[in-house]
């Protein structure tokens, strides 16, 4: 008698691997769905299950499970991502950067799909953009103004102290 089949991790593939096992005593058909349940560690039901799919797909490898359509085409989203990658206009975002509620409304709006936000934001790293955070700075910043403060008004300051 074979040795019995011993998995080590229970993956997809480690079940593929179980079924394929099992096929050649399927095929036979000289042992008894218990007999083969016992030599692979599973219910004689699922000996059954196989059996049967055996008879009406003909093998028993694993079928891909293919999800959801995607509900943009991918030409739909290669002109999404030349448009993020040009960086949204001023009257869609005043500092040059794109958000996700901004993103949604955009693809919404052209082509009439709307995704939710939360969702969006792992559509776009899946499209591989990341998110970034402005630095924090004044919008009314001077630059000049703040150098000529750190090079004249900081000296005095660290000799007060």
């Amino acid at each position: 008698m074979p040795p019995a089949w011993q998995p080590t991790r229970w993956t997809r593939e480690q079940m593929e691997e179980r079924r394929l096992f099992a096929e050649p005593y399927l095929r036979a058909g000289e042992l008894s769905s218990t007999q083969i349940a016992e030599r692979c560690g599973v219910s004689s039901s699922a000996v059954r299950r196989w059996r049967q799919r055996l008879r009406t797909q003909g093998s028993l490898e694993a079928t891909i499970a293919p999800g959801r359509t995607p509900r943009l085409t991918d030409a739909q989203i290669a002109q999404i991502m030349t448009i993020l990658s040009a960086g949204p206009g001023p009257a869609q975002a005043p500092n040059a950067r794109w958000t996700c509620p901004q993103v949604r409304e955009l693809i919404g709006q052209t082509y009439d799909v709307w995704y939710d936000v939360d969702h969006l934001s792992r559509l776009l790293r899946q499209w591989g953009f990341t998110p970034q955070k402005p630095m924090r700075r004044a919008r009314e910043q001077d630059q000049e103004a703040l150098v000529t403060w750190v090079d004249t008004t900081v000296p005095e300051l660290e000799k007060k102290s």
